[in-house]
């Protein structure tokens, strides 16, 4: 049976221990909350007084802190912005991939035969999916820009938007097409061959749409976007090769990019750029201390560190590995190439740098000792 005592004085225990929790927590809080209005009210750049204090901040409350700063809002919808371009040029991969992948089949004529006809199946499958992501990442590239510039502004938009993707319909075609796939009718490219008989004249193997297909998946849409659907593809061949399209599509989307990101960057940018600078201080100092507790450890602990030279390959590409060993083993020369390609945040101080020198040294040292 527990002594009375001794029971008591684990539930003292216990109390203080969640006071304590308790205090720490609070305390936490209030130093958010205390940093939260300093960043709110400061300018641009941010003092150092406050960087200091932002710096020791783990990531995730250092990020929930920055909200506050003058250039999030814009960082976020450019972030958003860029990432979703860089999804929507991305999905063009795709498509290419599963048209180029048929190409390369149908030169022999076997992926026609009967015993492949589940390979014909899932190519078709293939393009039909990576088509349905393509028109998805469109439609949301348009949301994204639309959310940045009610943001910036930026002067001269819907003129750009006209000399980038012109008035031909094109651009609400790939902006419904993800409708008119899936929502409206079950709209699938198919694929189609143009045979040449001139000598060594090589069979065309392509993907198109029908366009009456198209035209009466088009007249179930947005009546308000019907005549520039309809206007599209009045002019369009009576196959639509789909991989023409989209690379034409892309042409224009790319043209457009490129103005739209140049401009916001006039737009309060330098605050964009201020609330970078905080971000990257905080994670480079969360990496000094990570270096610094790792390589003090190797040295001043171990009786043989780690021989970096074991482990290049996984911070190192091949190329980078051969550039490295093209320079004197264990020179301040080497070292400084593989903290080069390793450090790409420049979070590497000179304190850190002496010991990577010193990690290097000892194991050249090691691997010359006799016996």
């Amino acid at each position: 049976m527990m002594d009375k005592k001794k029971f008591i004085d684990v539930a003292d225990q216990r109390e203080a221990w969640n006071y304590l929790v308790e205090h720490m927590f609070d305390r936490r809080n209030a130093e958010l909350e205390s940093m939260r209005l300093a960043v709110r009210a400061t300018s641009v750049p941010v003092p150092n007084d406050i960087l200091q204090r932002l710096v020791l901040l783990n990531p995730t409350d250092a990020h929930d802190v920055l909200r506050e700063h003058p250039g999030f809002k814009l960082w976020d919808r450019y972030r958003s912005y860029e990432n979703s371009y860089q999804l929507f040029d991305h999905s063009f991969v795709g498509i290419r991939r599963a048209i180029e992948k048929f190409e390369s089949d149908a030169e022999d004529g076997s992926i026609f035969t009967r015993v492949r006809t589940k390979d014909l199946d899932d190519i078709q499958q293939s393009v039909q999916k990576e088509l349905f992501t393509a028109a998805n990442a469109a439609a949301s590239l348009v949301d994204h820009s639309r959310r940045l510039q009610k943001f910036v502004g930026a002067s001269g938009y819907t003129n750009q938007l006209v000399a980038s993707f012109g008035e031909d319909g094109l651009h609400e075609f790939i902006i419904d097409l993800r409708v008119m796939l899936h929502h409206l009718h079950v709209v699938k490219p198919g694929y189609q061959w143009q045979k040449r008989f001139e000598e060594d004249a090589k069979t065309k193997f392509s993907f198109t749409f029908s366009r009456d297909a198209l035209v009466q998946a088009a007249n179930d849409t947005d009546p308000e976007r019907l005549k520039k659907l309809i206007e599209y593809l009045s002019s369009a061949p009576e196959k639509i090769d789909v991989k023409l399209t989209w690379d034409e599509y892309r042409r224009r989307a790319e043209k457009f990019h490129a103005w739209f990101s140049e401009t916001v960057k006039v737009h309060s940018f330098e605050n964009v750029r201020d609330y970078e600078r905080c971000v990257k201080e905080n994670k480079n100092f969360a990496s000094r201390t990570f270096w610094n507790a790792t390589l003090g450890n190797w040295l001043n602990n171990w009786k043989v560190p780690p021989n970096p030279y074991n482990h290049l390959a996984k911070y190192l590409t091949p190329e980078q590995i051969v550039e490295v060993y093209a320079l004197p083993m264990g020179s301040t020369e080497q070292v400084d190439k593989v903290i080069e390609f390793v450090d790409e945040d420049e979070a590497c101080d000179q304190h850190i740098r002496q010991q990577a020198y010193e990690l290097f040294r000892r194991a050249i040292a090691t691997e010359t000792a006799p016996g």
